[in-house]
């Protein structure tokens, strides 16, 4: 992932923008858990706080440049 826009930064946690960074590296739910030294319950609630915060149906938006202001190019 490149440089992520400022407006993605002031809304999520510190540890929702490394939750979206493994998912956008395509990593599972379980990878991103052991990667992180969590549980994967925890990486689906960053998750779903993540979905909330940025109008996302699901985690291939995060894939997607869009007007939510994502930059991962």
């Amino acid at each position: 992932s490149g440089p992520l826009q400022r407006t993605e930064r002031a809304i999520l946690s510190t540890r929702e923008l490394e939750v979206a960074h493994w998912v956008r590296a395509g990593k599972s739910n379980r990878e991103i858990a052991i990667i992180l030294g969590i549980s994967s319950r925890t990486v689906g609630k960053h998750l779903e706080n993540i979905f909330e915060k940025l109008h996302l149906e699901n985690r291939y938006g995060l894939m997607q440049p869009t007007e939510n202001g994502l930059d991962h190019s």
